[in-house]
């Protein structure tokens, strides 16, 4: 990693220019900036070719995968159904709803 480089300061007049020291960083060798030149050159044409190759996928979309269907019930759901099939363990089932549920203000 190259270290950091200092601010330069640009003198004001022509004359001055003499008194300013060259930059102490090294630069890239000119055969990695063709490259680097090179592979931004292509930079627009690759992006491209990935734009429409999405527009392409998404046209016509797949068709969602359906859910897999649970063998059985949850004991939760087993227990409610055992609780709706009796008459008095119904109506208990709406009093309770009746009473914790939202309050008349919220329904």
């Amino acid at each position: 990693m190259a270290p950091p480089r200092s601010p330069v300061r640009f003198p004001e007049e022509a004359e001055a220019l003499d008194e300013v020291p060259a930059p102490s960083f090294q630069l890239a060798a000119m055969e990695q900036s063709a490259a680097a030149y090179e592979r931004a050159s292509r930079l627009d044409l690759q992006t491209a070719a990935r734009l429409q190759a999405v527009v392409a996928r998404t046209a016509e979309p797949a068709p969602a995968q359906p859910a897999a269907r649970l063998r059985g019930r949850p004991a939760e759901a087993a227990q409610v159904v055992g609780l709706l099939q009796h008459p008095r363990s119904a109506r208990q089932v709406v009093l309770a709803s009746a009473i914790l549920g939202l309050p008349k203000a919220l329904e």
